[in-house]
């Protein structure tokens, strides 16, 4: 018969690693880091940039009522240079999402046609730019909307929700350019003082003429625009407002 001599000291090694396992397994596991989809990553840069917010008055309205609707863009941090159109009352609208209860979206009865690019000069090159305006670092712009109905055809009695879903498009450079009656004017003005076939006299008259109508357009509100320059498209904010919804009875 063999007998086995285990020792105190590997008895109490054993002991302890049990213990430290039992220990280890009992611990509870670090949370893993959840993934964040490409969609809401993106949600969450735009809404740095700016975020927009709609809302009624009241969440009931009877058949055929007048439905008022508020807009609202707050800009974040930074300065925005953007198309001026892309901030007014009916291409803001045009972009609502209006859906019933059972998921049936609802078009929206304008068309707004896309604003035409305008042929500009900067620094002696051609450009192509777009009316624009500049959105300043902390600022909201507040849009307001009668009537829905004017807009989107609610016929029937029903629970509707909407939002609103646009694509900001933030630019880097924007010329500054006089309206174009002035700019007229002012090549008529370069046109008398090259024209050797006219006295001076007659010259002055003409001239004096045209810069007494230049100051009139101006005092009536003509003034230097600023475009946005097509080609120096920073990127473009996909923002998304808060879902409104509302009865209609």
């Amino acid at each position: 018969m063999i007998k086995l001599k285990v020792s105190t000291w590997f008895l109490l090694a054993c002991t302890l690693n049990f213990l430290v396992i039992g220990c280890i397994r009992g611990m509870p596991q670090a949370e893993q880091p959840q993934a964040v989809s490409p969609e809401e990553k993106a949600r969450e840069e735009a809404s740095k940039i700016a975020r927009l917010t709609i809302g009624t008055p009241k969440t009931t309205y009877k058949l055929g009522e007048a439905i008022p609707l508020e807009l609202k863009l707050n800009v974040g941090k930074f300065d925005l240079l953007v198309p001026q159109d892309s901030v007014e009352a009916e291409k803001m609208i045009s972009h609502l999402v209006v859906e019933s209860a059972e998921g049936i979206k609802i078009e929206c009865r304008k068309t707004i046609p896309p604003s035409k690019p305008k042929e500009l000069k900067k620094e002696g090159k051609s450009v192509q730019g777009q009316p624009g305006i500049e959105l300043k670092a902390d600022t909201a712009i507040s849009v307001s909307i009668e009537n829905l109905l004017e807009y989107y055809p609610l016929t029937q009695a029903g629970v509707y929700t909407a939002q609103l879903n646009i694509v900001l498009p933030v630019y880097k450079e924007t010329v500054v350019q006089k309206p174009d009656n002035i700019l007229e004017l002012e090549a008529e003005i370069n046109a008398f003082q090259s024209d050797s076939r006219l006295s001076a006299d007659k010259k002055q008259q003409a001239i004096v003429a045209l810069r007494e109508e230049i100051s009139m357009l101006e005092e009536q509100g003509s003034r230097p625009q600023m475009f946005v320059i097509l080609d120096s498209l920073r990127g473009n904010a996909e923002l998304q407002s808060n879902v409104i919804k509302f009865t209609i009875q």
